[in-house]
């Protein structure tokens, strides 16, 4: 093989192996979140489930957790004044 053809390879096999690297970094991350994300949405989903199902709302939040723009709104669609939400307002 001539020099410039070996130098050639080993320059592209240098990036390529970098490249992998990068790539599974990257994919990691992604599962990572992608885990986060699902468990976000399975606890939305036992929450819209428990307040389908006439739950107290304040009832179903957690220690400390807020409530979104989006869950007031619906609180008051559906007749809860929000006074019922005690300190997570």
């Amino acid at each position: 093989m001539k020099d410039y053809t070996r130098g050639l390879r080993d320059g592209m096999l240098e990036t390529a192996k970098k490249d992998l690297e990068q790539v599974a970094t990257r994919i990691a991350i992604l599962e990572e979140e992608l885990h986060s994300e699902r468990n976000k949405k399975w606890d939305l989903i036992r929450k819209i489930k428990l307040l389908e199902a006439g739950q107290d709302p304040t009832r179903l939040l957690d220690p400390g957790e807020a409530m979104t723009l989006g869950e007031k709104i619906d609180l008051i669609k559906r007749g809860f004044p929000l006074e019922n939400a005690g300190e997570y307002v």
